[in-house]
């Protein structure tokens, strides 16, 4: 810690003890309270001090003054604590400032010799000491004496930085004559309030025990071979990250542990807390408040494998507790699994713009990592130069100073070509391989530049020949001249097979915008095309578009969200083994299926739908799942179902209610086609309606007719006839009459005229006009006289209640109407 870090931050807190802080005003009280009953001049102070902390005030930095220095407070007052003055109102002397800097004493700001050595746990150790000739330093075993450009003035207050936590520091004061020194250890910042593990991913430690193995025991690895009997470790991760707050707070020297509700502890030991920078200061405290917290296990036992098994919902969530005091949130699990053993590895060196690359520069050095997701399952590993596949790759590694140490490879300023290596793996299962041919290219690292395309657009169908983009290159390939065109044909190689897909989408659930930086499970491999977009280019010439082939229904990425990027690495050979790399950048987007592709995978059945609606004809429920069919690989998600109130639903099934009425269409929706995939889709809104059949049907499409108004005088009159059909020759024009269900006449004495009555909500309504009377004569021929003359055309609409005698007896009733155009009465 410098001493600006210092000044800025100093004494971030000096706050009354409250939930999840480490901090208690008691304490400090306690010890305040003994200063002020041995000194004088400072009684007042110190006790001022005090009170303002006890009500809620923090200490927010402390500044040197002539004879001391001023505490400033966050309620913005300040205290000024002051030493002995010299003889004659002399001036006194600045307060001196101690702080630890790269691990060495440092007095206000000026770096010493000695390293500043904790000495916890012993009683009244003093790390720095004022004497009348000079400063001492407490190097571990003696003070040492320093010279530094602050002097030690007898009875000026100084404060140093605590060596053994630097969330504190020690205040030293003297009453008013220099003496009765006494020391105060307060907070510097406000104690630690909160702490949360950034991760929910569960830590998962895999294990396997040595056997005695022939190959195993004869393992020639950096670990050396695994005694029989002993445990095989490996780590899903070596660290746990968290957030802390404030995130001043120095988390270094915190007890902390993994504990679950019942707290008990995890069986894993956490070593102290890094400050997740890139760099380890001995202060450690992180400007952002994250730490990685390292963490092993040192013994397993069947009983503790049992508590963590792999089966999710068997095993503890656990909480990270900081000493005792400050508990986060269950956020993850620790999960003890024997694995299975790994068929294949693949290894890269580095990665640029997400792509795995071998390269290391001449002259310097570059270490292989497991490339995938197997990489927490390899315990050892080291190399060995692969002769088989190039004969002279060991004279190679001798001329070019290659060496290897594990995974690591040297090689000196010279080295050049790429050369084959063996990596022999050990995984934690004790399974051993050699992979081959793993090449390491020795060059410097190659000119690149960016070609971005425009962006693409592709819908999502179910037909799999057309899951596929097709990107056209001219916007990559008019940027060259002709003879650049021929030099690329001629050493140009695209790298499809390393090509990265990354994703950019927003969250529905948050609004964010989130990225993927890999995607895998979308892309099942690349087409280099000609023009036509279709045939294959299998010369560099030939190549104009390229063609993105989708896996099978697109895998399980998201469609409809988010722009998805494919980088192909092209690789341009130069001069004396130099490469160009460009890269082609393909933004893409992947939209939902149209609609009406998505209404194209499920069918009504046409017997009983048409316009929007589905007819259930003398029925009162109906069990939808009979009534729709759907695609090869398609189905019908039900789940949602709902209908109108009139309705009950019942899984797929729809039955009409107490206040459900016929010949009357009900609303449905709520059901999700579901296809491509597994993913699921809206299906529209539809009707359905329940309808009663007709066995009988009658038919008054010619009885209607106009008559001439009048009254009883003018006895105007006509006939509605009931007869199959017109016959001119017996004055048969106005007629009607009743068919079966097959359109068949029915017989004159199977008809009876009942009344002339409307079914109106479930009741018959008598028919009534004052301008017409209808009456029913033999044969039921119905007999329509004019009542009143009127001098406007009206139209009344006559209504029929006949019923029709079955074969065995029954009577069926049928409801028609007809209409009379009532004439106006002529006038003059």
């Amino acid at each position: 810690m410098n001493k600006k870090f210092l000044s800025a931050i100093l004494f971030g807190a000096l706050m009354v003890s409250s939930t999840g802080t480490f901090v208690s005003c008691k304490d400090y009280d306690d010890d305040i309270d003994q200063i002020n009953q041995k000194l004088d001049g400072v009684e007042a102070t110190v006790a001022d001090l005090q009170k303002k902390i006890g009500d809620g005030a923090f200490v927010k930095s402390i500044t040197p003054t002539a004879d001391g220095f001023t505490v400033t407070m966050s309620d913005g007052s300040s205290t000024t604590i002051t030493g002995i003055k010299g003889d004659k109102g002399e001036a006194g002397k600045d307060g001196a400032e101690w702080t630890i800097i790269d691990g060495y004493w440092a007095c206000n700001g000026e770096k010493t010799t000695v390293k500043a050595e904790a000495v916890d746990g012993k009683d009244g150790q003093k790390e720095v000491e004022k004497r009348e000739d000079g400063w001492y330093l407490w190097n571990g075993t003696a003070f040492e004496k320093v010279t530094v450009d602050t002097p030690a003035v007898v009875g000026v207050p100084y404060y140093q930085e605590d060596a053994t936590d630097p969330n504190y520091i020690v205040m030293h004061i003297f009453d008013a004559n220099g003496k009765n020194e006494q020391t105060v250890r307060l907070p510097m910042t406000e104690g630690l309030a909160q702490i949360a593990m950034l991760s929910n991913k569960d830590l998962t430690i895999y294990y396997s025990i040595a056997t005695a193995d022939k190959a195993l025991q004869a393992w020639e690895g950096p670990k050396g071979a695994p005694a029989k009997g002993d445990y095989m470790i490996t780590y899903s991760d070596d660290s746990l990250m968290v957030q802390v707050a404030p995130n001043n707070y120095d988390l270094s020297k915190t007890a902390l542990k993994l504990v679950n509700s019942k707290n008990e502890e995890a069986p894993v030991t956490l070593g102290a807390a890094v400050a997740y920078e890139g760099l380890y200061t001995r202060a450690a405290v992180s400007a952002n408040g994250l730490y990685q917290i390292p963490f092993s296990i040192e013994t397993i036992t069947d009983e503790i494998v049992k508590a963590y098994s792999e089966v999710d919902g068997k095993r503890p969530a656990l909480a990270l507790v900081a000493s005792d005091k400050v508990r986060s949130t269950y956020e993850t699990s620790l999960i003890i699994e024997k694995p299975e053993s790994i068929d294949s590895w693949s290894f890269y060196i580095y990665k640029k713009n997400n792509t795995p690359n071998n390269r290391i520069e001449p002259g310097k050095t570059g270490t292989l990592k497991v490339n995938g997701e197997n990489a927490d399952k390899l315990y050892d590993a080291f190399l060995t130069m692969d002769t088989k596949t190039y004969a002279n790759a060991k004279a190679d590694s001798i001329k070019y100073g290659i060496k290897t140490d594990g995974l690591t490879i040297s090689c000196s300023a010279n080295a050049k070509y790429s050369l084959p290596f063996v990596v022999h793996t050990l995984d934690v299962t004790g399974k051993i391989m050699k992979t081959k041919g793993v090449y390491v290219q020795f060059s410097e690292e190659a000119a690149e530049s960016t070609i971005t395309l425009a962006e693409q657009a592709h819908i999502a169908t179910a037909k799999v020949e057309d899951q596929k983009l097709v990107v056209d290159l001219a916007a990559y390939f008019d940027k060259m001249s002709e003879a650049d065109r021929i030099l690329w044909n001629a050493d140009a190689r695209m790298l499809l097979n390393n090509t990265n897909v990354s994703f950019v989408y927003t969250d529905e659930s948050t609004g964010k915008e989130e990225t993927v930086d890999v995607v895998s499970g979308l892309i099942a491999g690349f087409t280099k095309l000609k023009k036509d977009g279709k045939t294959e280019a299998t010369n560099n010439a030939d190549i104009a578009k390229l063609g993105i082939n989708f896996v099978n229904n697109y895998g399980e990425t998201m469609l409809g969200n988010g722009v998805y990027t494919a980088k192909i690495t092209v690789e341009i050979n130069g001069e004396n083994g130099t490469k160009e790399t460009q890269t082609i950048v393909i933004p893409f987007t992947i939209a939902n299926p149209t609609t009406a592709e998505i209404t194209s995978q499920y069918t009504f059945d046409p017997a009983f739908y048409a316009n929007g609606v589905l007819t259930v004809i003398d029925g009162t429920s109906i069990d939808l799942s009979t009534m729709i069919s759907v695609k090869d690989g398609a189905a019908i998600d039900y789940t949602g179902l709902k209908a109108a109130k009139e309705l009950t639903v019942s899984g797929t099934v729809l039955t009409m209610g107490a206040d459900a009425k016929a010949n009357t269409a009900y609303d449905v929706k709520g059901l999700k086609v579901t296809y491509l995939g597994g993913r699921s889709y809206d299906m529209p809104a539809f009707k359905v309606k329940f309808v009663d059949s007709k066995t009988y049907i009658a038919d008054m499409a010619k009885a209607s007719f106009s008559l001439v108004s009048g009254n009883a005088e003018d006895a105007n009159s006509d006939k509605v006839f009931y007869a199959e059909k017109a016959d001119s020759k017996a004055g048969i024009v106005n007629f009607y009459k009743v068919t079966n269900a097959g359109g068949k006449f029915v017989a004159d004495d199977k008809v009876v005229i009942v009344g002339f009555d409307a079914l109106v909500d479930g009741t018959d309504k008598t028919f009534a006009s004052d301008l017409i009377k209808v009456e029913v004569s033999e044969k039921n021929d119905i007999i329509v006289t004019a009542q009143k003359r009127i001098t406007v055309d009206t139209n009344v609409v006559v209504p029929v209640k006949l019923t029709v005698t079955n074969a065995d007896g029954t009577n069926a009733t049928v409801y028609a109407s007809f209409t009379v155009t009532v004439k106006a009465y002529p006038v003059q």
